[in-house]
């Protein structure tokens, strides 16, 4: 599906789905990235934070999909962890905090 979803040269194609993680895909490389541990109290906003997330992370890794995927599931995954779609919200530092309290949480490309 991803392939099919991409008609411009310039795309990166996301998918999310739900607990299950994200896929994306620039047309040569395919990236997955489960999601970010965390306890659900409400699925609200947890969208729109992972794709807020992945696109400016996009410009602050230099445009690295496999990291921008990590940045969105953080974000993602502590907007899911309280009650409201913009209570966990979390900056660029904290994303980062929390990356490097799970080192072994990574994104895999096929």
């Amino acid at each position: 599906m991803l392939k099919s979803l991409k008609v411009k040269e310039y795309q990166v194609i996301v998918i999310t789905d739900g607990s299950k993680g994200a896929y994306a895909y620039d047309g040569k490389k395919y990236y997955f990235c489960e999601t970010f541990p965390s306890e659900v109290v409400s699925t609200l906003g947890a969208g729109d934070a992972f794709a807020s997330t992945f696109c400016a992370a996009m410009v602050r890794t230099n445009m690295d999909i496999g990291r921008s995927l990590m940045y969105g599931s953080v974000n993602s995954a502590s907007v899911v962890s309280k009650f409201g779609a913009t209570e966990g919200l979390l900056t660029f530092e904290e994303i980062e905090k929390a990356l490097k309290s799970r080192p072994e949480y990574t994104y895999l490309i096929a």
